[in-house]
C-alpha cells in the first residue's frame, strides 16, 4: 500500500501539479498510510508539505485547511506527541467552530477526535465537556439519526 501511494502521489504531481486538490489528496493519504506504518519521519515530512500545500491553495480558513491540520494533531497523538497534538487541536477547534459551524461535519470530526485525545491524556474533565458538545451537535444536525 506505502509503494502505491507513494506511487500515486508522484504521478498526481506530474499530472496536476504540487497543490492541485487530487496531489493534495494522495499526499494526504501517503501520510496516513506512513503513520500506520509508523513511519513517522517520513509522514511529518508529508504532513509539512500537505499544511503548506493547503494554506496556498485555500488560505487558513478553509475547510481543506482544517481537516489538513486535524490529521496532523492524529499524526502528533499516533507518533507519541500528545502534548503536542493537544495544542494543534485547542488552537482548531474554536476556528472550525466559528468557520464552519457547530454542526458541520469537520466541526463535529474535531470535537471528537480532540475529546479522543484529551481522554487518551487522562484529562477527562476537558473530555467530558466536548463530548457532551459532540453528542448534542450531532443530534442538532442528524434528525434522531444518531
Amino acid at each position: 500500500a506505502l509503494q502505491q501511494a507513494l506511487m500515486a502521489k508522484n504521478g498526481t504531481i506530474a499530472f496536476f501539479g504540487k497543490s492541485h486538490p487530487d496531489t493534495l489528496d494522495a499526499a494526504l493519504n501517503l501520510a496516513t498510510i506512513q503513520t500506520y506504518a509508523s513511519d513517522f519521519e517520513s509522514a511529518k515530512t508529508s504532513y509539512a508539505e500537505i499544511l503548506d500545500g493547503t494554506r496556498t491553495r485555500y488560505g487558513e480558513m478553509h475547510e481543506n485547511y482544517f481537516n489538513a491540520q486535524s490529521e496532523y494533531a492524529a499524526y502528533l497523538r499516533d507518533s507519541g506527541q500528545l502534548a503536542e497534538s493537544l495544542k494543534v487541536y485547542a488552537s482548531l477547534l474554536p476556528k472550525v467552530e466559528k468557520y464552519l459551524g457547530a454542526n458541520h461535519p469537520q466541526t463535529l470530526r474535531t470535537l471528537y477526535q480532540y475529546s479522543g485525545a484529551l481522554h487518551q491524556d487522562k484529562k477527562y474533565d476537558r473530555a467530558l465537556p466536548l463530548t457532551k458538545r459532540l453528542l448534542e451537535n450531532a443530534k442538532q444536525c442528524s434528525n434522531g439519526n444518531y
